[in-house]
């Protein structure tokens, strides 16, 4: 009779603690995946049975044998594992007989962390004004707008059984032209080194400056780079958005032709 008590004991001691370890991954991950400054930032925790190297054991008449850290002694109370698990040590739970041995060791905690750096959000302009003779482009030429690839980027991270991945993609570019006008693109192409044609618009995603700029007060231009992040671990999942962002100065000038007859 006693030991079917401690084995439906220990089998509930089990399932508490599955079900705490299941929520824990869940909870820690969420809360614990971030982006800042271009930065996408995971980390899961959980706690499992694990072994420091010693061990201790306890009968109905002795203290633990051993001054290590706490265990969860289920003789004791009922120490569900996980972030926010209830203890409950007021529960009548039986005592073993005389003689009979219960072997306990310490909890340890398994970690994964993983990252994704997102690419750099400074806006580029085709063609670029650092290649020309004047380091500006020109009222009413057309502007192609890009910001760095990849658009897609991932990593996984696994260690001591607990696993989790990171999938950032990039959704959108808003470019703020520093004119009052903004430009939002869901695709854009990078100027070419050699272009069939000068002068002509980008197929995705540009911009043409009705107005030059200032002499001593360029425009600036801000690109904000969205993104969608996934996360995966323990069978559990979630999504957050995340904007990152540059900027650029661009000199706009006039480009003014005299014919002499």
């Amino acid at each position: 009779m006693l030991i079917q008590r401690l084995a439906g004991l220990l089998c509930a001691i089990a399932v508490v603690g599955a079900a705490a370890l299941s929520t824990a991954i869940s909870a820690r991950a969420d809360d614990s995946v971030t982006a800042s400054d271009g930065w996408v930032s995971g980390r899961v925790t959980k706690e499992e049975p694990g072994h420091n190297g010693e061990q201790t054991r306890r009968t109905k008449d002795t203290q633990p044998s051993t001054q290590s850290p706490p265990y969860y002694d289920p003789l004791d109370c009922v120490r569900p594992v996980g972030a926010g698990a209830a203890v409950d040590c007021e529960r009548d739970l039986p005592e073993p007989a005389s003689g009979v041995e219960l072997l306990f060791v310490p909890p340890t905690e398994a970690e994964v962390r993983v990252a994704l750096h997102l690419p750099d959000p400074t806006p580029r302009f085709g063609p670029d004004p650092s290649v020309n003779e004047w380091k500006m482009l020109a009222v009413g030429y057309p502007i192609w707008l890009w910001t760095d690839a990849p658009t897609e980027l991932s990593a996984t991270a696994t260690h001591d059984g607990l696993s989790m991945t990171l999938r950032a993609e990039w959704t959108s570019t808003s470019f703020e032209m520093g004119d009052g006008h903004t430009v939002t693109c869901t695709k854009t192409t990078e100027y070419p080194k050699h272009p069939d044609r000068y002068g002509a618009p980008s197929p995705t995603c540009g911009y043409t400056y009705q107005k030059r700029s200032k002499p001593g007060h360029d425009y600036t231009v801000t690109a904000s780079t969205h993104w969608r992040v996934s996360w995966a671990t323990g069978g559990h999942s979630g999504t957050l958005t995340t904007t990152y962002a540059g900027r650029r100065m661009l000199p706009i000038g006039e480009l003014q032709a005299l014919i002499r007859g």
